[in-house]
C-alpha cells in the first residue's frame, strides 16, 4: 500500500518557511491576482478551483508506503519545532493570526 502525499501537507523545507510570506501578502502579483479572483468566486466554484489544484499537485507528488509518511512528518515537524524553539521562526501571535484571518475574510 501506498500513501499519496496529499498537497495540504508541505514537506518542502522551503515552502514551509515561506508560509508567513504567502499568508501576510508579499506573494508575486501575478499569484495575488489568481487568489484576489478565485476569491471573488460562489463557494462551490472555489471549491472546484482549490480541489483541481490539489488534484494537479497530488499527481506530482511521489507515493509514499504509511511508513515514509510517518517518518517524513516527523521529520517535518521536528524541524519546525527546532525553528521554533531557536527563533528562527518565532510563529503568530494571537493578533497577526486574527488579522491574516480578518484580511482572508475580507474583514
Amino acid at each position: 500500500m501506498s500513501v499519496t502525499l496529499s498537497s495540504t501537507i508541505v514537506l518542502d523545507s522551503q515552502l514551509s518557511r515561506d508560509v508567513s510570506a504567502r499568508v501576510d501578502g508579499r506573494l508575486a502579483p501575478e499569484v495575488q491576482a489568481v487568489i484576489q479572483s478565485a476569491m471573488k468566486l460562489p463557494l462551490k466554484d472555489r471549491q472546484t478551483v482549490v480541489a483541481a489544484i490539489e488534484h494537479s499537485l497530488d499527481d506530482e507528488l511521489p507515493p509514499l508506503s504509511p511508513q515514509e509518511f510517518r517518518e517524513a512528518w516527523s521529520a517535518e515537524l521536528q524541524r519546525r519545532l527546532d525553528d521554533y524553539d531557536s527563533g528562527r521562526d518565532p510563529g503568530f501571535s494571537e493578533e497577526e493570526v486574527q488579522a491574516m484571518v480578518e484580511k482572508l475574510l475580507g474583514e
